[in-house]
């Protein structure tokens, strides 16, 4: 006989009305089947008035705003020991409260979840106190904001005189996660929640002090509340500036603050990829640190990256091999795991992602779609960087940014070694007979920040030697330069000086400190052969100009002779794409530090000759060992002129009257050895 053959309407009417037969083994026999949890709601369901009104212990009507699942305040509830019981089963164990209480809406209508593995896993890592702050980078269509709205709806149940905010990039799709919530609330017992005191568009007050709220992603966000749980929805799709900043970081300076006091709090973060933003510095900061290899014993039915310990054992095609090292079968439904266990990262943050294929996809007559099906489909349809984001996981394709996405994945920054003045941050230190360029990018108009770079460029090995990124009035700034390049034995020294900032530091530390090092641009007479150096110090950066630098720092980078160590630097890296045919900082973002790097590849915009830049090109691309030596002074016009008074004129082996004949190219005087490459 079937559930409903048993428990008829009669049968059903008699325990509502007798509720002191229903006992906790009669729902543990009945919730083995969906059918039967259904009828265990039923029984344990409080009198209803003729209009479907639910009536308090005084034959009083309670429904909030005539909606008949709300309850509004100052109610008392008819209620009976085994709803106490329940109440007590729910507060104490979430999976309780999912598994016998919660419906949502799938494709035949209001059920009971069947959440998948990956989706248990991460409200496991959620509801553990030590993790305040987790990162979830997961598919579309994943059911990630399902599995956060039955925490969110659990905690304003069963918390009191709380803050919970709802936010993302805007409004509306932070209210569309609160009516997501809304939808799982009502569908509970009445007896199971609280009284109502507000419910609107944007926000729920609850009788126990628990409010929820949506809000956008921005500096406002939450304004005059602290909140105690969050969840901030797409979080990738956060893009834009606000106060000078990301939108992103404002949001996160305008909550985080008045965090600091509480002593229960959590912030939870999900999305699918977006670009290699500050959703992406997140995430990447949460898994440095953030996996430990360990051996543990665990059972059949322990879940580990999105499946069971034992269809990972009988899976021969282990989606997550580079997580899960071995499974040892050890006997009574026990196995030894070797693989990487997820803890909090270096920015104290935990991070949780799952494998595409590990989401179930659908044909249209119901059968199951293979994941490879589903592939082919969305990139025959959307491409397949769209895939790749959107359900891969992947933050960007290599197309997207100026240096390939993996190798960017690749860089560690390092710690400096010292702090000069707290402001030059040095990576290494000055070596004697070494040859180094320090390369400017002045602030513009306030927007950007003032970044110095000093590189060390002996045998064409590029490397960060040192960095400043300085938020400093321009006219203090020739001083610190003045001392700093002392540090690293006055180099040749590049000066961007599109902005009036840029022409009166560089005019200054030509007249003011006498520093000749410094480069100037060079006009080029293509037709009579001819160069001359402009009057005035600096490099004024020209859409070639720029396409040449850039390209010169992206063939160094991807042949390995070029070392970026700076974090600022590296960042910026991450959002430094492809935008209407030109490489430049997304929106919300800054390259200052990408382009003071740049720019220390200018020497190269100044060589000889097209040959003399392919021998260049070709020697550090280069891996054989038995060539020639190439002195770069040979093939690059740099170094200390005249005073700058005239404009210098070179025509092959010509020399002018007041000028020398040799040009004096300073620390650029040694040959390079292409086997100095490696």
């Amino acid at each position: 006989m079937s559930v409903r053959e048993i428990f008829d309407k009669t049968t059903v009417a008699h325990l509502k009305a007798n509720k002191e037969l229903i006992t906790t083994e009669l729902l543990e026999s009945l919730r083995t089947t969906k059918e039967g949890k259904k009828v265990a709601f039923e029984i344990l369901d409080l009198p209803q008035n003729d209009e479907g009104y639910y009536l308090d212990s005084f034959g009083n009507e309670i429904s909030y705003q005539k909606i008949p699942t709300l309850k509004n305040i100052n109610r008392k509830m008819p209620i009976s020991p085994i709803h106490k019981e329940e109440i007590k089963k729910c507060n104490e164990d979430i999976y309780y409260f999912m598994k016998n209480y919660v419906k949502i809406k799938t494709p035949k209508g209001i059920d009971y979840p069947d959440l998948r593995y990956y989706q248990l896993e991460f409200l496991d890592c959620i509801i553990q106190d030590e993790n305040e702050s987790i990162v979830g980078l997961l598919p579309r269509q994943s059911g990630k904001s399902v599995t956060v709205g039955i925490y969110l709806c659990w905690l304003a149940l069963f918390e009191k005189d709380i803050n919970i905010g709802i936010a993302a990039q805007s409004l509306s799709m932070a209210s569309e996660f609160l009516t997501k919530i809304k939808d799982i609330f009502m569908e509970l017992p009445i007896w199971l929640t609280p009284g109502i005191k507000v419910w609107n568009v944007k926000s729920i007050s609850l009788e126990n002090g628990v409010r929820l709220m949506s809000d956008t992603a921005s500096s406002n966000a939450f304004r005059g509340h602290t909140i105690s749980y969050s969840v901030t929805d797409e979080a990738a799709y956060i893009v834009g500036t606000d106060n000078n900043t990301t939108k992103f970081n404002a949001y996160l300076d305008s909550m985080l603050p008045s965090q600091s006091s509480l002593a229960k709090k959590k912030n939870i973060f999900i999305s699918t990829a977006n670009g290699m933003n500050d959703f992406h510095t997140m995430y990447k900061g949460a898994r440095k640190e953030g996996i430990i290899e360990v051996t543990e014993a665990m059972n059949k039915d322990d879940i580990i990256y999105s499946d069971t310990i034992e269809n990972h054992y009988n899976n021969t095609e282990i989606y997550n091999s580079q997580e899960i090292k071995s499974i040892v079968d050890i006997g009574n439904n026990m196995y030894d795991v070797t693989y990487n266990k997820r803890q909090i990262g270096s920015n104290g943050t935990i991070a949780f992602n799952t494998d595409w294929r590990k989401v179930p996809r659908w044909n249209q007559d119901g059968s199951p779609k293979s994941p490879e099906k589903f592939r082919e489909e969305v990139i025959a349809s959307k491409g397949e960087v769209f895939f790749q984001q959107a359900y891969g996981n992947e933050f960007v394709g290599s197309s997207y940014t100026l240096i390939n996405a993996d190798k960017l994945k690749a860089l560690v920054p390092e710690d400096p070694v010292d702090v000069v003045d707290g402001l030059l941050k040095i990576y290494h230190e000055y070596i004697p007979g070494n040859q180094y360029i320090c390369s400017v990018d002045p602030a513009k108009d306030g927007i950007d920040g003032f970044v110095v770079n000093f590189i060390d460029i002996t045998g064409l090995q590029f490397k960060q030697a040192a960095t400043a990124n300085l938020d400093i009035d321009y006219l203090l700034m020739p001083a610190y330069l003045d001392d700093w390049c002392n540090l690293y034995n006055r180099p040749y020294l590049i000066i961007e000086n599109n902005e009036g900032a840029g022409q009166s530091v560089t005019d200054q530390m030509v007249n003011t400190y006498e520093y000749d090092n410094i480069h100037y641009d060079i006009n080029k007479n293509t037709k009579n052969v001819v160069k001359a150096r402009k009057k005035y110090s600096g490099t004024r950066t020209t859409e070639s100009s720029r396409n040449q630098i850039l390209k010169t720092l992206k063939t160094f980078f991807d042949t390995g002779h070029l070392e970026i160590n700076d974090y600022d630097t590296i960042q910026q890296l991450y959002s430094f794409i492809l935008i209407d045919g030109k490489y430049q900082a997304d929106v919300g973002t800054k390259d200052d530090c990408v382009m003071s790097l740049a720019l220390a590849f200018t020497l190269f915009n100044d060589v000889k000759n097209f040959s003399d830049m392919k021998t260049i090109t070709e020697t550090i691309k280069s891996d054989l060992k038995d060539q020639d030596p190439i002195n770069v002074a040979e093939l690059i016009t740099i170094g200390g002129f005249d005073d700058g008074t005239d404009e210098v004129i070179i025509t092959g082996d010509v020399t002018f009257e007041g000028f020398d004949d040799e040009l004096d190219f300073r620390n650029f005087d040694v040959d390079y050895e292409v086997s100095e490459f490696g």
